[in-house]
């Protein structure tokens, strides 16, 4: 009932408003199908879309959302699935793996798709949302024309005629409602779908009211157009009482029935104490030919081999997840192929002249070459690499013949000799502030950020020989402290006086146990390298934290870094020096979470101070916290102004009353 009034008043009205307007409309949910029972019935509720979809994030091709997505389009005869790709796959996204996941997406349902995110600005490349941005601000942009041109072909082909494939799996939304195992379905169903995809076998999930109104013909299920030749029952405790009848019609009229696991104890008719639906049930699931029980997912595509005509085949071993979709349009047999090797041998239940159609640049050659009429059908041995799609189009009407397809590979050598040059001609546009801030009306070129770094005091004006001994540094980032731990326990008043080591590597003793100190580093503007902390999900929000002092164990959730405890300890002794400028008092600033002790000058301090005093000049520092935290702490002259917040940047940037540290000054 929930359901159907949601379907009412929500859903329907939304579809009807966006159909009265000729436009698609598409959603992206949280449980894009996998959830069988998000808004009570997922199946029920997205095919009032004209497009059904989901995302497919960091490049990823769920066959699972796919086909929940794709199979609600069959069904219901949207001729649009929506593909939102492909969020949080980095700002290092090359066009290669764009066009590889597009590829395999298309093939696995999809014909639609729309790029995640188009920023109006990246705040000095500190904002984006789940990157990339796959627009003006990628190198290939001004490249991406015949990707387009790709994807808009493929995308009128594969929203052409109608799919057909030979398997159903029932989506199992009844036992999940009815509490009756429905994790266990749910899952072998997914896995079910998996194991049939990686053997070449395409298949659709179908709801309860599609199996209702279908008819069974020539031991086929007919419904929208699909022709399903098997149809598999993921261990469903509870069941429509419709889909029994069906089921029964079907195994009756010579089609292939699957049940995996458990067999039915229940429908709506009178839950599990009608006489009616047990006797039913006995004769559904009584051994036969047109039976087959399996007790697990992984055993499906070998019991099914040979029991139905199959549309398509692998003849050759594959190692991969084979992409394949069949698609009638008009009397052709359209297949999309995708990630098979050069050399593969496929066989297609269709006869006629066979074709194969370049997506890249509309052109149509003749694969007779490459294909063997057989007496059920054509044998092909596909002519392209396994990242490249292949369009076999048998067309049983046409027997003239296309231009034959090329395959030999040519490469060229060209001698560049030893006289050229090049030059990095600046290309970032930072009119915005995109890539850096303030923004300027000017190309952004090349320029240094990371560099070998080596400290010698002793340095006398000769030409340096760099080694592997030199530090990897970024610009604008230093050492600020000495960082032991995480340690086991608190060290002692004794051991205390002994933690000031004035290297990184050198060992320091707690408790017996021997540990290295570290560099600890962070910028003034942009705090610890690698660490951009927590903006909110989903990447940066064009902010910079103020604690710079970042303690624990790094955690990427949802590409939000957070600091969480290490198993190896709880204990952490930062060592520096702090510079003043004079004898006198100086405010102590610290974060939220402040240390458990505070030296200064090896004196221990209240960490509740207000105000330190300090002498002039280095003034030796140790912190202790007794925890993983985020925090800062920091002395600052009260007789300096507070200057105005920078942009992206923490607040003691360019506050010129904020004492430096200076890890070696104590000797």
């Amino acid at each position: 009932m929930i359901v159907s009034l949601s379907e009412e008043n929500f859903f329907e009205p939304v579809y009807r408003w966006h159909q009265d307007r000729g436009l698609i409309f598409g959603c992206d949910h949280g449980g894009r199908g996998r959830d069988v029972t998000e808004f009570g019935d997922y199946f029920r509720t997205q095919r009032w879309n004209q497009g059904p979809g989901s995302d497919q994030p960091r490049l990823s091709k769920d066959i699972i959302k796919a086909k929940v997505a794709s199979s609600i389009a069959h069904l219901y005869k949207r001729p649009r699935v929506w593909l939102e790709g492909f969020h949080s796959s980095g700002w290092g996204t090359s066009s290669a793996d764009v066009t590889e996941a597009i590829s395999a997406n298309f093939v696995a349902g999809y014909n639609l798709l729309s790029f995640h995110g188009l920023y109006y600005s990246t705040i000095g490349g500190w904002w984006e949302w789940a990157p990339p941005d796959n627009h003006f601000r990628m190198p290939y942009w001004k490249q991406i024309d015949p990707l387009m041109k790709y994807v808009e072909r493929l995308s009128y082909l594969l929203s052409q005629g109608y799919h057909n494939c030979d398997v159903a799996i029932i989506y199992p939304t009844e036992p999940v409602v009815a509490e009756m195992d429905g994790e266990k379905s749910v899952d072998l169903a997914f896995k079910t779908g998996e194991y049939l995809y990686d053997k070449g076998i395409d298949f659709d999930f179908i709801d309860y009211e599609s199996i209702a109104r279908s008819e069974v013909k020539n031991g086929e299920l007919n419904v929208s157009d699909e022709r399903y030749k098997v149809l598999i029952i993921p261990s469903m405790k509870a069941i429509r009482y419709s889909s029994l009848k069906k089921i029964e019609e079907f195994r009756n009229g010579g089609g292939v029935v699957v049940n995996i696991g458990a067999i039915p104890e229940a429908t709506e008719k009178d839950g599990m104490n009608d006489q009616e639906t047990a006797i039913l049930v006995k004769k559904i699931f009584s051994s036969g030919p047109a039976m087959i029980q399996c007790n697990d997912a992984i055993e499906v595509p070998s019991a099914i081999e040979g029991r139905y005509d199959a549309g398509f085949k692998i003849v050759t071993r594959v190692t991969e997840r084979p992409y394949v979709m069949h698609r009638v349009i008009g009397k052709k047999e359209v297949y999309a192929l995708y990630n098979f090797a050069e050399g593969s041998r496929c066989f297609f239940r269709s006869k006629g002249n066979v074709q194969l159609w370049n997506p890249w640049n509309g052109t149509v050659a003749s694969l007779s070459d490459y294909s063997i009429q057989t007496v059920d059908g054509t044998e092909v041995t596909l002519p392209l690499t396994s990242k490249e799609i292949q369009i076999i189009v048998i067309d049983p009407e046409n027997s003239g013949s296309a231009g034959k397809i090329t395959v030999k590979k040519v490469l060229k050598e060209y001698d560049l000799d030893n006289k050229w040059e090049f030059e990095l001609k600046p290309s970032l546009d930072n009119r915005w502030g995109d890539f850096k801030l303030p923004a300027s009306n000017e190309l952004l070129g090349a320029e240094v950020r990371e560099m070998n770094f080596s400290e010698d005091h002793g340095y006398t004006g000769e030409k340096l020989s760099f080694d592997t001994s030199w530090k990897r540094i970024t610009c604008g980032f230093g050492v600020q402290f000495l960082k032991l731990g995480p340690l086991e326990r608190l060290p002692s008043q004794e051991e205390i006086q002994n933690l000031y080591p004035d290297q990184a590597g050198k060992p320091v003793s707690v408790a017996g146990k021997t540990y290295q100190a570290e560099d600890y580093s962070f910028s003034w503007q942009l705090g610890v390298p690698g660490d951009y902390g927590h903006q909110g999900y989903h990447g940066l929000k064009g902010e910079m934290y103020d604690n710079f002092i970042r303690l624990g164990a790094t955690e990427d959730v949802r590409m939000s870094l957070k600091r969480v405890p290490e198993e190896s300890g709880n204990y952490y002794a930062m060592i520096s020096s702090v510079i003043a400028p004079r004898n006198g008092s100086y405010e102590l600033l610290t974060g939220e979470i402040k240390p458990a002790l505070l030296y200064v000058n090896r004196i221990q301090c209240d960490v509740n101070s207000k105000n330190i005093s300090l002498k002039k000049g280095a003034n030796s520092l140790l912190i202790i916290y007794d925890k993983a935290c985020e925090t800062y702490l920091l002395f600052r002259d009260p007789e300096i102004q507070r200057p105005s917040s920078i942009q992206v940047s923490m607040r003691w940037y360019k506050d010129y009353g904020v004492l430096p540290f200076a890890f070696a000054a104590e000797k």
